[in-house]
Formats: structure tokens, sequence, C-alpha cells
């Protein structure tokens, strides 16, 4: 029974190690640019990368993504 706990343990200790180093990779991204179906704008302010956004147009907002 005390190996099964120890192995756990081990395994445990590792995946707390390895989930520090391996979250620095995947930092999010951020852009100024709001991708519609129809065009792009710059926004004022950067979004995360897949955020919803919109672009003002003389028709009213054109909603899209952050990209």
């Amino acid at each position: 029974m005390r190996r099964i706990k120890r192995s756990g343990t081990i395994a445990l200790a590792g995946l707390l190690a390895l989930g520090s180093s391996a979250s620095a990779q995947f930092a999010q991204q951020y852009s100024q640019r709001c991708v519609t179906p129809q065009f792009w704008c710059m926004m004022q302010m950067p979004l995360p990368v897949g955020s919803n956004c919109f672009c003002p147009s003389p028709y009213g907002p054109v909603y899209g993504r952050a990209g």
C-alpha cells in the first residue's frame, strides 16, 4: 500500500514541475486587429486573440474576432 502512495506522490510532483514550465510556453497572445467577414480594422486597445470585437462602419458595427 505504501508503494502506491509514494508513486502517486512522485507522479503529482512531476506534474506540478511540468505544469509551471509548460504554462510559460503557451502565453496568451494579444492583437489590435479586429477581423470581420468583410474587412478588418485596428482597435485602440489590444484584446486576446479570438475575443469578440467589432469594427465601426457607416451602417453600424460589424462584428468579428481579434486576430
